[in-house]
């Protein structure tokens, strides 16, 4: 094989690398399940570098999201606290690269990121805006990572944390909004005044269970429906007058 062909077969097979890599990136973008896109990760890493199993570990609110990948398979777990590995690099916040061959020094890394395979581990904190908002630990197998892995690591390994940390707070914004409204209810329903929620048309959306009782209706038959024929009719112009302001 000459040097020209060497280098077409070579310039080619990190085009393959590339088109694998962006349309994972492209796929993710799409899902809004955190264990489906965890899969897709799983699956499709080894495609486009030299990863045989990884780890991300995500903060949100409560605590952390961790995701071991290995064999193709995706392992989610919440945690309050992190293991000794991942803590002791979520505080050192530096990238870092554990060779096998070496001395370890520090915590021993989770147990599928280790074998008789494994060449080498790289640790990658990933920060945005000044926060940590992950951490990504990635394991060699046979062969050291090369210039391209670490290329295609950090650049999945971003869109993944970032991806994970969207889909984590639109949950906790909608959780926060379930709990905001079930207070309100609650608050509602032990008044003894009438209260109800209604659009400019007049057409109800919300009662409480005194504004029920009043008029005798159950909720099924007030929701949808206007309130004005509730009201009695000498007073009518007057709520029109009002809601028209």
């Amino acid at each position: 094989m000459t040097a020209q062909s060497r280098w077409t077969e070579l310039a080619a097979q990190q085009l393959v690398r590339y088109e694998a890599l962006f349309k994972l990136l492209d796929d993710i973008q799409t899902l809004d399940d955190i264990a489906l896109i965890s899969r897709h990760i799983a699956m499709q890493w080894k495609y486009f570098a030299n990863v045989a199993a990884w780890r991300l570990v995500v903060a949100h609110d409560k605590g952390f999201l961790v995701i071991d990948g290995f064999r193709g398979e995706a392992r989610l777990a919440d945690v309050q606290s992190l293991s000794p590995w991942d803590e002791h690099h979520w505080r050192l916040r530096r990238p870092r690269l554990v060779r096998m061959a070496d001395p370890l020094a520090g915590p021993a890394p989770p147990e599928h990121l280790t074998g008789k395979f494994i060449t080498e581990i790289e640790v990658l904190p990933l920060a945005r805006t000044g926060r940590c908002i992950g951490l990504l630990s990635a394991a060699a197998r046979h062969e050291p990572f090369s210039e391209l892995d670490n290329r295609f690591i950090r650049l999945c390994g971003g869109h993944f944390a970032d991806r994970v940390s969207d889909i984590l707070q639109q949950q906790q914004a909608i959780e926060a909004l379930r709990d905001s409204e079930a207070r309100y209810r609650a608050i509602v329903e032990d008044q003894t005044e009438l209260i109800c929620r209604y659009l400019p048309d007049g057409t109800i959306t919300f009662v409480n269970e005194a504004y029920c009782r009043y008029f005798g209706k159950r909720r099924e038959e007030l929701f949808g429906h206007s309130f004005m024929p509730l009201i009695p009719q000498e007073d009518q112009r007057l709520v029109e007058a009002r809601m028209a302001i």
